[in-house]
């Protein structure tokens, strides 16, 4: 389930997102903003991810994402981007990049190029 409203050079977005794993649903619930100025956009957004591993038995298998988003329009169809995402670990989860151990923290960073064909 995912909801948005777009105030012009602010937009607003909301979602949660529930999937089966073993024993109980993993929960996502997420806010972000995304502000604009000229051909620049930025947007901040935060999520909380809940029963990460789906065990009854896990008692603290959350986690709290974050991220940072930025990009630039160079022209009509191209356009460069970057995203910094950071993920805070529960002792029982593991979320995150590049093989995350359970209960540590995971930082990932992307820069990119945007062409639309």
């Amino acid at each position: 389930l995912a909801g948005a409203y777009d105030f012009g050079s602010f937009k607003l977005s909301a979602y949660y997102d529930a999937e089966d794993k073993a024993a109980k649903k993993l929960k996502v619930y997420g806010l972000a903003a995304a502000f604009k100025f000229g051909e620049t956009t930025v947007s901040v957004g935060a999520a909380q991810a809940k029963d990460v591993n789906g065990s009854a038995a896990a008692a603290s298998d959350d986690a709290r994402l974050y991220t940072l988003q930025a990009s630039h329009n160079l022209s009509k169809r191209t356009a460069i981007y970057g995203h910094l995402t950071a993920v805070d670990n529960d002792t029982a989860s593991a979320l995150g990049f590049n093989s995350p151990v359970a209960g540590s923290n995971s930082n990932g960073i992307q820069f990119g190029l945007r062409h639309r064909f």
